[in-house]
């Protein structure tokens, strides 16, 4: 299911994902249908302003993980969950540096940072708080 929700969306066009990740709901979406190793990249990434030299992101893995590596920053790449630097922030480049997309990250970020409530069959209300 993953598989066709991912293959879906990397078929659409570029400013079709940009507005699918104005929701942050489709961003967390995204973010669990990605490979394990890419889910840690977007987490690495999501308060990182201005991109990361793609010869940093190389020496997140050993040589074990070189294969997993390549297939993430790829369907990261592909997703647009990853951009090339030159498309994050409009400066002048060969990709260098790469980042998360604006709206995947702040979509992203506003998902992670609101307060957890949950639904419980033992709460008579029917909401618990997980905050308290």
């Amino acid at each position: 299911m993953a598989s066709a929700f991912l293959g879906f969306i990397s078929q659409l066009p570029p400013r079709h994902v940009d507005r699918l990740y104005n929701s942050p709901h489709a961003c967390l979406a995204v973010l669990r249908s990605l490979p394990e190793l890419a889910k840690h990249y977007c987490m690495r990434l999501m308060y990182v302003e201005g991109g990361v030299p793609s010869i940093d992101v190389d020496e997140w893995v050993t040589d074990l993980g070189r294969d997993a590596h390549a297939e993430s920053v790829r369907r990261m790449r592909e997703l647009r969950v990853m951009l090339p630097l030159e498309d994050v922030t409009g400066a002048a480049g060969d990709g260098e540096s790469l980042g998360l997309n604006p709206k995947f990250q702040r979509g992203m970020r506003s998902i992670m940072e609101v307060r957890s409530v949950h639904w419980s069959p033992y709460d008579r209300v029917g909401v618990v708080n997980a905050d308290l």
